[in-house]
């Protein structure tokens, strides 16, 4: 039973390892203070953090692709039907906590962006 554990851990950490390295995560960007900013640097932080939202389009994109690559490289790994399974399974779990990770710091950042934009306004007035 060890060896069988043993197996299903190793493949599953070669497998795992292969997403680590290929998919960059995004650096957040910095949202400007809406109280001090200027217009020039408002529209800046707007449009960085519209790209920002694309690259971690693109990041999340590229971890869906990685996790189905190496759920089908398992196939061809040697192991048993139920080791296949198990990696898969910590597959499918890595690549949601990533996506998930990815999707909440989107929405954390884009509160602020609307509350440092929403204090730009009240500023203008």
């Amino acid at each position: 039973m060890k060896t069988v554990f043993k197996s299903v851990c190793a493949t599953a950490l070669l497998a795992i390892s292969s997403l680590a390295l290929a998919c960059d995560y995004p650096a957040a960007v910095d949202i400007p203070n809406g109280s001090t900013a200027t217009k020039e640097e408002m529209i800046g932080g707007v449009n960085a953090f519209k790209a920002w939202q694309q690259a971690l389009v693109e990041y999340r994109a590229c971890i869906e692709s990685e996790t189905s690559e190496a759920i089908a490289a398992l196939a061809d790994s040697g192991a048993s039907a139920a080791e296949q399974e198990q990696s898969k399974l910590a597959l499918e779990k890595q690549l949601t906590q990533k996506h998930d990770a990815s999707v909440d710091e989107e929405q954390i950042l884009a509160a602020d962006m609307n509350a440092q934009i929403k204090a730009y306004k009240s500023k203008q007035q």
